[in-house]
């Protein structure tokens, strides 16, 4: 997932607990998800640029990391 450039941490986490765990992305191995900001698309569409963000984010009430890698 690609967050535009102005992400704060706080709102990626918000995305993370509320959009990306409550599927089940914590059943996936570690890794296959993750939040990224910035880059730039090339003319093949490719994205160069990204920083990944939340390497290893917690949500609140759980206290565990989920395993982003």
């Amino acid at each position: 997932m690609f967050l535009v450039e102005e992400a704060t941490d706080a709102q990626a986490l918000d995305l993370w607990c509320t959009v990306v765990v409550p599927p089940g992305a914590e059943q996936l191995p570690p890794g296959r998800i993750q939040l990224r900001k910035g880059g730039q698309r090339t003319t093949g569409g490719a994205r160069l640029g990204s920083s990944r963000m939340l390497a290893n984010p917690v949500c609140p009430g759980d206290g565990l990391p989920t395993p982003t890698g």
